[in-house]
């Protein structure tokens, strides 16, 4: 088994190399102790690491999409906190709304979603450079919690998860209730949904769903990312036509840089699916201002 050396390594150079896999090329720099930052291609995630351990990740899902899922903070004080200089963690912190605990915990669960996405689709190579080591909270993942994530732990999704199927380049084998689960997901319905309109019995199906989630097969899909959306529509011109229909106006008329997407859909009632499309259609129609959410609208822009 290996163990950590006695005095970390602080002159590693600057370098670029490849690896089979994401825990494969992170095991050298976590045993020799490297401290600097990863770059991650294609990927483009950056893993910092220090002393044996990874401390956080930058370029994956969001601190704050993981703060407001878990209801540590409302979408109000996600606002209020981006809005501040420094840190998103560290000024959550010194406003009382989290501890430290709680946000080491946080950083920790954000590295562990990173490299499991990152072991479905691994990276090309990787680039390494020295850099001091960053303030704390870390996340603090050591080589035997590498080791750990190669069996991910069978947790269940919750049941407002949004799923799409994720792209898969090598043959599968699957039991009939995995099959029968995966047509239902078309990245518009949530678990919930998809499990009724399959007909099987919920344990089976919810065990379904954790093995195909696990193996890659669903991910989460980019309506996922509407709370976390916010814009305002441009200054009027004589060249904008209004839109024809009254349900489109009702939204343009929401779209105010204040409420996120998620608010203005739950207030309006619309579905999901509509309110991505008239998003995305203003978006590249250049009369909206994207004020939060640039990686969230990418992914909705590529799904529509």
């Amino acid at each position: 088994m290996l163990s950590l050396p006695s005095t970390p390594v602080t002159d590693v150079p600057a370098q670029d190399f490849t690896a089979r896999d994401i825990l494969t090329a992170l095991q050298k720099p976590l045993f020799e102790g490297w401290t600097g930052r990863i770059m991650v291609f294609p990927a483009r995630c950056k893993i910092h690491v220090q002393y044996g351990r990874i401390s956080a990740i930058e370029g994956h899902c969001p601190l704050g999409r993981l703060l407001v899922g878990r209801g540590h903070i409302s979408e109000t004080q996600l606002a209020q906190a981006l809005s501040c200089k420094g840190p998103l963690g560290r000024t959550l912190v010194q406003d009382g709304l989290i501890s430290e605990a709680q946000l080491a915990d946080l950083l920790s669960l954000q590295v562990q979603q990173a490299l499991d996405d990152l072991r479905r689709h691994p990276p090309t190579f990787y680039s390494f450079r020295p850099r001091e080591a960053l303030p704390g909270p870390h996340a603090h993942l050591t080589l035997a919690d590498l080791k750990k994530l190669e069996q991910p732990a069978a947790t269940d999704l919750p049941d407002d998860s949004i799923l799409r199927l994720a792209a898969h380049q090598h043959p599968v084998n699957l039991s009939p209730a995995d099959w029968e689960l995966l047509r239902w997901f078309n990245g518009r319905r949530t678990l919930a949904r998809a499990i009724e309109m399959s007909g099987l019995p919920p344990v089976q199906a919810r065990a379904a769903a954790r093995h195909l989630f696990q193996r890659g097969l669903l991910e989460p899909s980019a309506i996922a990312g509407l709370p976390l959306i916010v814009a305002r529509l441009k200054p009027a011109t004589e060249h904008r036509q209004p839109p024809a229909s009254i349900r489109a106006n009702l939204f343009l008329k929401h779209l105010n840089g204040e409420n996120t997407m998620q608010h203005i859909v739950q207030r309006l009632n619309y579905p999901l699916e509509e309110a991505a499309l008239m998003l995305t259609g203003l978006y590249r129609d250049g009369v909206l201002d994207l004020l939060r959410g640039e990686h969230e609208m990418q992914r909705l822009l590529e799904e529509y």
